[in-house]
């Protein structure tokens, strides 16, 4: 840093995206980029995703519920919780009171209804950041 630089203490928040659709993980990440969020990773299967968190240390991860594989989104979200610390915010097409209660297990810092508008996107992240990170 140059004499007379004013550090940036405001880094952008490192977010991991877990979603097994291409095109909604791609314009998911456009969306929190264009917020200014940093994405330090997409991953389409719990396995990917448990090695992007470990080598890249998100601070929030947004886990689509039904997840191709043997482990749900509600799994990961759990494992995500005990091993590494970080939260998650659910995003699901399902609403039915079964998959709800269950993910409720994770403790989610919020919970994204498909499809979502980009100012919902925007406010649930803002939300579970200032929980996760006060």
């Amino acid at each position: 840093m140059a004499f007379g630089e004013i550090p940036n203490k405001t880094a952008p928040a490192r977010l991991l995206i877990v979603e097994d659709d291409v095109l909604l993980a791609s314009s998911l990440q456009e969306l929190l980029n264009a917020s200014g969020f940093e994405v330090v990773g997409i991953a389409g299967s719990a396995a990917t995703a448990a090695s992007l968190a470990e080598e890249r240390h998100p601070q929030l991860a947004l886990i689509d519920i039904c997840l191709v594989g043997p482990i749900d989104g509600i799994d990961l979200a759990c494992h995500f919780r005990e091993q590494f610390r970080i939260p998650a915010i659910f995003l699901s097409g399902l609403s039915d009171p079964e998959t709800q209660e269950r993910a409720l297990l994770a403790q989610p810092l919020g919970f994204l209804r498909k499809p979502y508008r980009a100012s919902q996107l925007f406010n649930v992240v803002q939300r579970a950041l200032s929980e996760a990170c006060p």
